[in-house]
């Protein structure tokens, strides 16, 4: 029986501090907590009201009530079974370095966004992606859903403007912004770094400093509108052509 020491425990994992503090972060629901197990992510404990093949052999499985994993769970319809699940060790810059193509975030807010940046990424084979230091935490519960597993199959920093200038270095630093030439037109120069801006306020100044070009995703209606695209859309479209269409 989960205890109250538990609980308490578990909802702190809300908090990014709790997270790091303890190395660990929240998963819930079968498909995300089959498809970690099955990446290799290490699992502290995990709770569930239903059994399941890919628990089998697997040890510190405690077995819960509904009412239970309710007041665990941050959902408001949970769903069958919550996991604890320890928390990578962050890459070094050395490791960036070496890899070809690169995604930079540029304080991305939105938990949904987050994750669904890390789900495309990894789909496209961008396996490395540098996050401002005012990004939300990828270890959010909202943004381990949204990447459905992906937080597994990055390799994600978290860095100062520093040690960002280290990375333009070595890489084309490439901005996205509506004032940019069409993608359409650009031919890719390898080693490259990404930059999506904040969903409201775009690319921070100093980051368009850094930047060896600035290209936008070329718009089809009339109207002018919308103003923008979506974060995760914007890099979704950018990375997707960069892979796919230019050789």
């Amino acid at each position: 029986m989960i205890t109250k020491k538990e609980i308490i425990s578990i909802k702190k994992l809300d908090n990014k501090k709790e997270r790091y503090e303890k190395g660990l972060f929240i998963a819930e629901g079968p498909l995300l907590v089959a498809d970690l197990i099955k990446r290799g992510a290490k699992h502290y404990k995990i709770f569930t009201t239903t059994k399941y093949d890919f628990l089998k052999n697997l040890s510190s499985i405690e077995y819960i009530c509904e009412k239970d994993l309710l007041r665990i769970s941050s959902m408001k319809t949970p769903n069958n079974i919550l996991g604890l699940f320890y928390i990578k060790t962050q890459p070094t810059i050395e490791n960036f370095i070496k890899s070809d193509k690169i995604l930079i975030l540029n304080d991305i807010q939105d938990p949904g966004n987050m994750g669904n940046i890390l789900r495309t990424a990894e789909w496209l084979d961008f396996k490395y992606i540098v996050s401002t230091l005012n990004s939300v935490d990828i270890y959010n519960p909202k943004v381990v859903q949204a990447s459905m597993g992906s937080i597994m199959g990055i390799n994600i920093a978290y860095l100062d403007l520093e040690q960002i200038k280290y990375i333009s270095r070595t890489h084309c630093l490439i901005a996205t912004d509506i004032i940019g030439e069409s993608i359409c037109n650009f031919k890719i120069d390898f080693p490259y770094a990404i930059i999506i801006g904040n969903e409201g306020s775009g690319i921070s100044k100093e980051l368009m400093n850094m930047a060896n070009i600035i290209l936008n995703i070329p718009r089809k209606n009339k109207l002018n509108l919308p103003e923008s695209l979506n974060a995760a859309t914007a890099a979704a479209i950018i990375m997707w052509h960069f892979t796919m269409c230019i050789l």
